[in-house]
C-alpha cells in the first residue's frame, strides 16, 4: 500500500448546499444532514464526478514518503515548516487550503534544493542501474528472513545476523553474487566471501545483476519530478475549488 491526495469538487457548493454537505471532523467530504431531502437526493446522484473527486494523484509507496521526509530534513526543515506540519505519516490528514500558498512555494524549496543532497545507490555495475537507495546517513533494509537481513547504508552493503546476538556476517562496497544449491547465495566482495541461506539482490528485475557496488552521488533532482507534480496538481485543484487536499 502507498499514499494517494485527493481534491473533492465544489459541486455541492454551486448547488447552494454547502452546510448539509461538506467536511466531517476528520476532513472526509460526507452529507452532513442526511435529513435535508434535497440534500440527500443531490448526494446520492447530483455530481457528475465519481466519488465527488475532482482531482487523484498516486505519491508513492510508504518507503518513498520516508525518503521524502529524510530529503526534507537535509535540506533543513527551517525552510520547509509547513510541508513539515502537513507531510502524511499515515493515509489520513490533509492539507488546509490555506496552506495551500504556502506548500507550492515550499515545493520550489524542495526542487531547487534537493539535487543538493546525497544519496546512497545500490547499483547493477553492467548496467549502471540504480537498484536500492537511501538519503544521506540513513540506511535502507533491502530484504531479511527469519535469520538475517540485508541492507545498504553509507559504507555499503551489508548482511547481519538477527538472531540473539547480531553480528554482520558480510559486508562490501563492491560484490559478486551467485546461487548456490539449497537455497544459498555466495556473496564475494572487497571484504571477503560469505555463503548465505539469503536471496540473490535485485531477483525482482527483469535480469538478476551479477556484479553490484554501492555509491554516494548527489541525487537527481528530475528523480523527485514525479512527487512534486503530483503534489502541484493536487495544491492547484485545492486552490480552484477552495477544499483542502486529502491524503487517502
Amino acid at each position: 500500500m502507498g499514499l494517494g491526495g485527493i481534491v473533492n469538487c465544489r459541486c455541492w457548493k454551486d448547488a447552494g448546499l454547502d452546510g448539509p454537505i461538506g467536511f466531517d471532523e476528520d476532513g472526509w467530504f460526507d452529507l452532513l444532514d442526511s435529513t435535508d431531502p434535497v440534500a440527500y437526493r443531490w448526494y446520492e446522484a447530483g455530481c457528475e464526478h465519481r466519488d465527488f473527486s475532482l482531482a487523484h494523484e498516486d505519491l508513492g509507496s510508504w518507503g518513498g514518503q520516508s525518503a521524502v521526509r529524510q530529503t526534507c530534513t537535509e535540506i533543513g526543515w527551517d525552510l520547509l515548516p509547513t510541508l513539515r506540519a502537513v507531510l502524511p505519516t499515515t493515509n489520513d490528514g490533509w492539507i488546509p487550503v490555506a496552506d495551500v500558498p504556502a506548500v507550492l512555494a515550499e515545493l520550489d524549496v524542495f526542487e531547487s534544493r534537493a539535487g543538493m543532497v546525497t544519496e546512497t545507490v545500490l547499483v547493477d555495475e553492467e548496467t549502471g542501474q540504480g537498484i536500492y537507495s537511501c538519503v544521506a546517513a540513513n540506511l535502507s533494509i533491502i530484504g531479511w528472513n527469519r535469520a538475517l537481513q540485508a541492507g545498504i547504508d553509507q559504507d555499503g552493503f551489508f548482511v547481519r545476523s538477527t538472531r540473539l546476538i547480531p553480528r554482520t556476517v558480510f559486508r562490501a562496497t563492491r560484490f559478486t553474487q551467485r546461487e548456490l544449491r539449497g537455497g544459498r547465495v555466495e556473496f564475494a566482495g572487497d571484504q571477503g566471501t560469505a555463503r548465505l541461506r539469503l536471496f540473490l539482490v535485485g531477483h525482482v528485475m527483469p535480469v538478476t545483476p551479477s556484479r553490484l557496488a554501492v555509491v554516494t552521488r548527489n541525487q537527481s533532482a528530475d528523480g523527485w519530478s514525479h512527487w512534486i507534480g503530483s503534489m502541484r496538481r493536487l495544491c492547484a485543484a485545492a486552490l480552484a475549488t477552495g477544499n483542502p487536499v486529502k491524503w487517502t
